[in-house]
């Protein structure tokens, strides 16, 4: 459920227009894998993107405690 959670405020980031997916990952929009209490974020090396996925970190570490 939690990883829900964060999922779901990671969507956020996939809206973004610079967002770039890598080229195997674009049909599918992956962005994300999530196993268990494992998590892989997948993104370019842009500052902007890795901002946006910190803050979304943290907001979801300040929800869950």
């Amino acid at each position: 459920i939690c990883l829900k959670y964060l999922s779901r405020l990671l969507a956020r980031i996939q809206e973004e227009p610079s967002l770039e997916y890598h080229p195997l990952c674009n049909r599918v929009k992956l962005s994300q894998l999530a196993y268990a209490d494992d998590l892989m974020l997948i993104c370019g090396g842009d500052t902007y993107l890795v901002k946006w996925i910190i803050r979304a970190y943290n907001t979801f570490n300040q929800s869950s405690g």
